[in-house]
């Protein structure tokens, strides 16, 4: 009976201890649903404020790219306003002005305009550094067979205008007396020059620096033709005051011609010695044919 007593006693120890066992289990996992339901809550939350504080972020990186895009125009658009129409005013100067001191005066700070203007422009407003813009893409090649096949294209419209009789009038015989380049020694002298140093000048004015202002205005291959363009305007006016008209339309076709290749190497070979080299390879053409003009005693072209 005692024995009996004892299993029975010990078979409800067992259930009650069962019982709490199971109670506890449903304790305990209330509890870490309990926990983990929390915890999913502020991850959540957690969560939604990093992607709100990010979408606040990536809408004012957006503004301020759109900011300083707009900036960059606006003060691209603000150098070619300062350059362009500088080297025309100097040009109309130079060969409509009868007074030689106030031609002279206004020519000199043109010149120097054009020259501190660039650098100036660089340091101040662009807040970059100067470099002698080396050309590690090379591009020679590309730029000697293009200056030759532009050479080609001046002595074939030269000797063609000959044929035709195309009079050049003494317009450029007045203007080269009243620069002195009727003498030998001052047109070599002058020839060099412009082959030399004005070649280069004119490569760091229109690519190094206008070019890449009409490229953040435009982008590459707009900028080509428009930095081409504004390239021959001045040209124009050098030409219309010394030449037939004929030569004048052919001459600003060339010179628009070399601008664009000259712009399209710049912005290839990013570089300014490539569109030197084919520069003053057709600068040089230029000075021979010039040479022919103002020393043949010739009325007509060829």
């Amino acid at each position: 009976m005692a024995a009996t007593i004892m299993l029975v006693k010990k078979t409800k120890d067992k259930e009650i201890s069962n019982d709490g066992f199971r109670i506890y289990r449903l304790i305990n996992d209330y509890i870490q649903r309990t926990q983990c339901g929390v915890l999913r809550g502020m991850m959540a939350s957690r969560n939604r404020s990093r992607i709100g504080s990010f979408k606040i972020s990536g809408a004012s990186t957006e503004k301020s790219f759109h900011a300083a895009n707009s900036l960059g125009r606006i003060k691209a658009l603000l150098a070619l306003i300062l350059l362009i129409p500088v080297q025309s005013l100097a040009t109309i100067i130079f060969f409509w002005c009868s007074d030689a001191i106030i031609c002279k005066s206004f020519i000199m700070i043109c010149r120097l305009w054009l020259l501190f203007l660039p650098i100036l422009w660089l340091k101040f407003m662009d807040h970059g550094e100067w470099s002698w813009s080396p050309p590690k893409l090379g591009g020679f090649r590309t730029a000697t067979f293009s200056g030759l096949i532009i050479s080609a294209v001046i002595f074939s419209s030269y000797m063609i205008a000959g044929r035709l009789g195309v009079p050049y009038t003494a317009k450029i015989l007045e203007s080269a007396a009243r620069t002195g380049l009727n003498r030998p020694a001052v047109f070599i002298a002058a020839a060099l020059y412009w082959i030399t140093c004005n070649s280069l000048i004119e490569e760091y004015l229109w690519r190094w620096f206008a070019f890449r202002k009409f490229e953040v205005l435009l982008g590459g291959k707009r900028a080509v033709a428009a930095t081409a363009l504004a390239f021959t305007a001045h040209h124009v006016l050098v030409l219309a005051a010394q030449f037939h008209w004929i030569i004048v339309i052919a001459g600003s076709s060339g010179v628009f011609l070399g601008g664009m290749i000259w712009s399209r190497l710049y912005m290839r070979y990013r570089s300014v010695w490539p569109c030197y080299l084919s520069h003053a390879i057709v600068d040089a053409s230029i000075f021979i044919v010039g040479y022919r003009l103002i020393f043949s005693g010739q009325s007509t072209v060829g």
